[in-house]
């Protein structure tokens, strides 16, 4: 009988043992329960009551309405050795409420509900393929490495409880949201593709790195005090990454074609060398929050600017960003926000366009915009910006301050230290 085929790479580890003959190491059990065995399973349904490690021996069927392999006991290691259960109307594949189970090395396929449910503290599934069942889902401190869940039938691909982890995993195309998981878990170098809701779904204080999320409704939808660094968003439909209060959006690439947003933190965010391209709003910050070093490109509203909800609603910093062939405006900003040192290039309307009072646009450059400086407000300080080629070079009423406009051929002096300038290309 053939053995089930993993993919190249890791996912081929338990094939390859099997293959040359060599029975795998149990792995170290954290109760310090003894491991018997190796014991076999060579028949579905299978009950375990003694912790162990039990060795699949072949290509095995399920049972109508029953499950695969119910485990009791804690401490035990199931070592699937390459090869493949198969459903056949049956209801969940690997099942267990005790502790410190591991499931590795082969596949799952056509479970009725979940692939494996492992419900209890500290379990870990590693090198694993799911195909065409529910979810892989483990209980609080679990981990899973190397493991995939394709095609999914149930609401999520992976679910994992709190302080899990999750690396280098992926969760591809059925189900509605590929990583659904609770507070203070890790994530890195996982992949979502292709499902049709949530790719990654955070609890609070997550951290996610390196990772990708393409297609679907949403790309990464975390809590308040999460993390995100080196993550890939591309082709979501309404939203690539959300944090709310107090999250950091780092090192994030982010391509549309998108009708929604590429970006948006709450309040007290932070977004750093991130850059949204195509997407109808690039980025939205919270109040209090802070961008920079970021791009935003070809958004078909506005590069950055506000949340749209009230509440979230205030003023933000904005340092050394890019905002770049908008069709609306580069960067609009409330009352009291500080913009400075930033590039607003090729807008169709404004290059900076301020909505209140007391903000601070502070050295920027502004060039080939509709108009290149707007403000609807009063009280706000305009120093030291240059401007090039735009229609309009500025809309500034007179209750605002701001430093004389000075032409290509002014002479820079002590008494214009806050000078703006206007300049003409030859």
């Amino acid at each position: 009988m053939n053995r089930f085929t993993l993919p190249a790479g890791a996912f081929a580890l338990g094939t390859i043992v099997a293959a040359l003959g060599f029975r795998p190491a149990p792995v170290p059990l954290a109760s310090g329960a003894p491991c018997g065995g190796p014991f076999t399973i060579d028949a579905l349904p299978c009950t375990i009551n003694e912790p162990g490690l039990y060795c699949v021996t072949d290509n095995l069927n399920g049972t109508a309405n029953e499950n695969g392999i119910t485990v009791n006991a804690s401490g035990v290691v199931i070592d699937l050795q390459g090869y493949q259960l198969s459903g056949n109307g049956g209801l969940v594949g690997i099942v267990s409420n005790s502790n410190e189970i591991t499931v590795r090395n082969g596949g799952l396929i056509d479970w009725a509900n979940e692939a494996i449910l492992l419900q209890g503290f500290r379990n870990c599934v590693e090198n694993v393929v799911a195909t065409e069942c529910g979810s892989i889902t483990l209980g609080e401190f679990g981990r899973v490495e190397r493991s995939r869940s394709d095609f999914g039938t149930g609401p999520t691909g992976f679910d994992l409880g709190a302080y899990s982890v999750a690396r280098d995993s992926r969760a591809n195309s059925g189900a509605t949201d590929g990583f659904n998981v609770g507070d203070c878990v890790e994530i890195e170098r996982c992949s979502s593709e292709d499902n049709s809701g949530t790719q990654f779904r955070l609890g609070d204080s997550c951290h996610i790195v390196d990772s990708i999320a393409d297609s679907g409704s949403i790309g990464i939808e975390a809590g308040n005090d999460a993390h995100v660094e080196g993550c890939s968003i591309d082709s979501v439909n309404n939203l690539g990454i959300e944090c709310q209060s107090r999250g950091t959006v780092v090192d994030c690439k982010l391509q549309g074609p998108s009708d929604g947003i590429g970006i948006l933190v709450g309040i007290d965010g932070r977004v750093r060398g991130c850059t949204a391209q195509d997407w109808d709003t690039g980025i939205r910050l919270g109040h209090g929050s802070t961008a920079t070093e970021c791009t935003a490109r070809r958004s078909e509203s506005d590069g950055f600017t506000s949340p749209s909800d009230p509440l979230l609603t205030g003023p933000f910093r904005l340092e050394n960003c890019l905002a770049e062939d908008c069709f609306r405006n580069g960067i609009v900003a409330p009352g009291g926000s500080r913009i400075a040192y930033s590039r607003s290039q090729g807008n169709v309307l404004a290059g900076i366009r301020i909505e209140g009072d007391a903000a601070r646009i502070e050295s920027n450059e502004l060039e080939d915009n509709g108009t290149g400086i707007e403000i609807v407000g009063q009280d706000n300080l305009i120093i030291r910006n240059s401007f090039a080629g735009n229609a309009t070079a500025y809309v500034i009423p007179y209750n605002n301050t701001r430093g004389p406009f000075l032409t290509s051929n002014s002479w820079i002096t002590s008494t214009n230290p806050w000078a703006n300038f206007k300049l003409t290309f030859p």
